[in-house]
């Protein structure tokens, strides 16, 4: 469960590719990780560690899990997310520019040496093909529940319709008709609705986590808020995703990949087997009692299993 003990944490803000994005930071310096046998790994230079998240998330998702390993720890708010800038009206959100974003962000934070990736869902796809596409500049990944996006040609997503022309048809109308936020009364009700959505993390990191996923709608009221997200996020993309795209990425990766699954996956059990088989040094964990969401459900046993996975590729051995 969430621990509200948070240390360390700062707003950051780059600019990247000319546009602004937000993040978070954590840096704990006398934090340190457990070994195996439970004594602790000081490890003078951790390697940074940039957290990757969801699709409709923002950075401060990540506090939970972020908040029990050590190093230099930043989350990145997506463009058209969290705090960071949106694309100019009419323009398309591509996997290809989140993809550009973190090779931009990698080289701002750590030019001279690889960082780990950890990834939930969208990010952890979008983990996946940075790690393919720049293999020297990534040290590991860990992906929570994003490995196994139904194939746009043969997954069960479009079994009723053809995916292009239908998708392109969605994404007219979307241009058309662009999609609105519908103003809440108060931050509280937006809290309000992410606890009942998300059952498990409580009523205070509900709060903490509206916090940083609105901004103020005043025109609708004295304490009405909007959700933060650009919501052209809604409006589908006229590119179906394709398998034939990702596995010749997934097959360049050479650093150490950890899969995280929860019990309640989101995707089909064949899609994820058909792209983790692809990934040449991959390890899988499952987290009992979770879902997709599991970074909010359960973020200490994230963090354990990440930071074991640290400590088993050896990236926080002490200094010889």
């Amino acid at each position: 469960m969430w621990h509200d003990g948070v240390r360390h944490v700062t707003e950051t803000r780059w600019t990247l590719r000319g546009m602004a994005f937000a993040g978070v930071h954590w840096c704990d310096p006398e934090r340190a990780i457990p070994d195996r046998r439970g004594s602790p790994v000081p490890g003078p230079a951790h390697p940074i560690a940039v957290f990757l998240h969801g699709f409709l998330d923002h950075a401060g998702a990540w506090e939970g899990v972020a908040q029990h390993l050590p190093g230099e720890r930043y989350a990145l708010d997506h463009r058209g997310h969290g705090r960071s800038a949106h694309n100019p009206p009419g323009a398309s959100y591509l996997f290809a520019d989140y993809v550009a974003d973190v090779d931009a962000l990698v080289d701002t934070l750590s030019p001279d040496a690889p960082v780990h990736l950890v990834g939930h869902s969208m990010g952890g796809t979008i983990a996946t093909l940075y790690a393919g596409a720049r293999p020297a500049r990534v040290r590991s990944v860990v992906s929570l529940d994003g490995l196994g996006i139904a194939d746009g040609v043969s997954g069960r997503a479009f079994a009723d319709s053809d995916p292009v022309s239908e998708r392109m048809v969605k994404f007219l109308d979307g241009v058309r008709s662009p999609p609105r936020h519908k103003p809440m009364p108060s931050l509280s009700y937006a809290a309000h609705r992410l606890a009942s959505s998300h059952a498990r993390i409580g009523p205070a990191w509900a709060l903490r986590l509206a916090e940083r996923s609105t901004t103020p709608a005043p025109d609708a009221g004295p304490e009405a808020v909007t959700w933060s997200f650009d919501p052209t996020h809604r409006t589908r993309s006229p590119i179906p995703y394709r398998h034939s795209h990702h596995v010749p990425l997934l097959r360049r990766i050479v650093c150490p990949v950890l899969a995280v699954r929860p019990d309640a996956p989101t995707f089909a059990a064949e899609d994820i087997a058909a792209l983790e088989s692809e990934i040449p040094n991959l390890q899988r964990r499952l987290v009992p009692g979770t879902t997709h969401m599991m970074h909010l459900e359960e973020p200490q046993a994230i963090a354990t299993h990440i930071a074991e996975f640290w400590c088993q590729i050896h990236t926080y051995s002490p200094a010889a």
